[in-house]
Order: C-alpha cells, then sequence, then structure tokens
C-alpha cells in the first residue's frame, strides 16, 4: 500500500495518518493524484476513480507491501540464483499443475512443475502476508532475483537502453521487440533471460526447442529464432515438458503435442549454435530462420510461465 505522498504546492511527503480527509496529494514515484483512505487500521493512499499508478514500484505497492526493485538488482546475483538457486533441493517435487487432466507429452511421471518459492523465488500471489495478520505500514523493497520477480517489476515495460542496477536492460533481458536488433546476430548471446514461444519437446535429445518470431513490416515475411534448452535429467526434461506443453486430442483420433502458453520466460547462457549440431533437435521446414542458440538446464528457477499467455484449451484438445 502507498502510505506516503507528496504535497504538490509545497513539495512536502505527508503519512497517510497525518493526512485530512479529501486532501488531494501526489503519488511519489509517478505523479498521479491520490487521496487518504483514513478510520483504517493502517491509513494508506488510494487513486482516485479514472487514475492508475504508472510506476512498477507503486503499481506492486498498491497490491501488496513486497515490491520488488529493478534498479537494485544485481545481474550476477540474479542469473546466480536462477541457475544455481541456494534454496534448491532435488528432492523436493514439482509443483502440482492447476489444469488437471493434462497429459503429458510423452511420459506418465505424475510429478509436476515446482513452486518457486521452495527455491528462493517469489510465489504468484499479492498475498504476501498471512491470512488474518496485519499489512506493514511500511513497504519492504528488495532486488529481484528470480523470474517472477522480474516480471513483477515489469521489466517488459523498460526500453533497451534503460538502466537496470548497473546493466542496460537489454544486458539482462530481451523482449520479442528486440528481435530485429539482438536475435539476427549471429554472436552469443550470453546470459540473458529471453521471453520465447515454447515449440515443442525433441524427445529423442531431452531437449525443447523455443523460439522468438518477427514480421518484416516491409515485406511481410515472417522470422524467427530457434532456441535450444536441454537437460540432462530425464525427470527434469519430463516435468518441463508437463508444465509448458498438452497433448490435443483431434476429433479423427490423431493427437499432437502443442504449447500452453504463447510466451513464457527462459533465462540461459546462450551460445550460437551451428547448422550441422543443430540438426539434432529440428523438426520443422519453412520459415526463414535466423539460426539457433543453446543453453543447458540446471536450476527449475529458469523457466517461468506467464499466465497472461496461456493458451486456452478446449475440452476437446484435453481429452
Amino acid at each position: 500500500m502507498i502510505v506516503e505522498a507528496i504535497d504538490k504546492r509545497t513539495g512536502r511527503t505527508i503519512r497517510a495518518e497525518d493526512a485530512y480527509s479529501g486532501q488531494r496529494l501526489q503519488c511519489p514515484y509517478c505523479g498521479v493524484d491520490v487521496h487518504p483512505v483514513l478510520g483504517v487500521e493502517t491509513p494508506f493512499y488510494r487513486c482516485y476513480e479514472g487514475g492508475e499508478h504508472k510506476n512498477c514500484i507503486c503499481k506492486q505497492l498498491d497490491r501488496s507491501n513486497r515490491v520488488y526493485d529493478p534498479q537494485l538488482t544485481d545481474a550476477s546475483q540474479l542469473f546466480d540464483n536462477l541457475f544455481h538457486p541456494v534454496r534448491e533441493k532435488e528432492e523436493l517435487s514439482w509443483e502440482s499443475d492447476e489444469d488437471e487432466g493434462l497429459i503429458d507429452p510423452e511420459l506418465e511421471d505424475e510429478t509436476r512443475y515446482g513452486n518457486e518459492s521452495e527455491y528462493g523465488a517469489d510465489v504468484d500471489t499479492d498475498e504476501d502476508e498471512e491470512e488474518g495478520s496485519k499489512p506493514a505500514a511500511e513497504p519492504v523493497i528488495l532486488p529481484c532475483r528470480t523470474l517472477s520477480q522480474l516480471w513483477k517489476a515489469e521489466i517488459h515495460e523498460f526500453n533497451a537502453n534503460d538502466r537496470v542496477g548497473s546493466h542496460l536492460r537489454s544486458d539482462i533481458f530481451l523482449w520479442y521487440k528486440d528481435f530485429n536488433r539482438f536475435f539476427v546476430r549471429r554472436d552469443d548471446l550470453g546470459k540473458r533471460v529471453l521471453a520465447l514461444r515454447p515449440r515443442w519437446p525433441v524427445n529423442r535429445s531431452n531437449a525443447i526447442l523455443f523460439a522468438a518470431f518477427s514480421t518484416d513490416r516491409k515485406t511481410n515475411v515472417r522470422k524467427k529464432k530457434n532456441f535450444v534448452l536441454v537437460f540432462d535429467d530425464r525427470r527434469e526434461y519430463n516435468q518441463a515438458c508437463k508444465k509448458l506443453f498438452v497433448r490435443n486430442t483431434e476429433s479423427n483420433g490423431i493427437s499432437s503435442t502443442a504449447p500452453k502458453y504463447s510466451m513464457v520466460l527462459v533465462a540461459g547462457d546462450w551460445t550460437e549454435l551451428d547448422e550441422e549440431k543443430y540438426m539434432a533437435y529440428k523438426v520443422e521446414t519453412g520459415d526463414y530462420c535466423y539460426g539457433a542458440q543453446i543453453s543447458n538446464f540446471s536450476s527449475k528457477n529458469q523457466i517461468y510461465a506467464l499466465q497472461k499467455y496461456k493458451i486456452k484449451q478446449t475440452k476437446e484438445q484435453r481429452s
């Protein structure tokens, strides 16, 4: 919650409990007009009707007292936690998927994808406090250490050259709008988080194929670049497939594997894959492709499915 606001006439910061009813103040982060909500255990500021917060910090504060600030993020610590989270324990099972009835693309292992909170990540919920507990008056502002936290901090709303900690946003995260600038290059992308579309599992190689797409506005030609995430552990591979894919069954009885999301976040240490080696993972033809990059999978924290981009499945497809 927002507990402090700015008096635009004097420039003074006023806490909600010190404001008077109906006082018109400004959000200290984005400048939107707010008014105090009094008569509650912890007074706070709310936008006037029709107004909304614009900054990632105040947007989070409007829902919770726990805030993730990209400006506090240290890239080396972020990637260390994504690849080798301190709290990860191999014996912990992956979290049950909410979509009951989804069929594993290959095996019948019923273990599902893990709850990020078990591995130092933030659960995708706005209820950071225990039920029945008092909300803290002072917000807790933390650096981003997981993909969930990066998404909550709206890193995708930053421009490529905006600063995120001591790095440019594009040094840490690449969005689909960055395709033409970064993905057409033939050099290694290195440690980066990418917004990608799951394509399909490659069972013979224990790998999942992802892709980034773009359409040339002048020629209307669809372009893409492929990204391969390789798993050493077959069980981890299966669990990732369960999270990202579903088995569709058509009316004629023919089944095929389809992605459950049109976009997910994937962290990797990406290196360029030459065409001969890429043939081990290639399944399709057509669509001009700007090569492929490859990374190893080492932690569940490397994949974060975006609920906003979940593809609706029909009953027929899920049967």
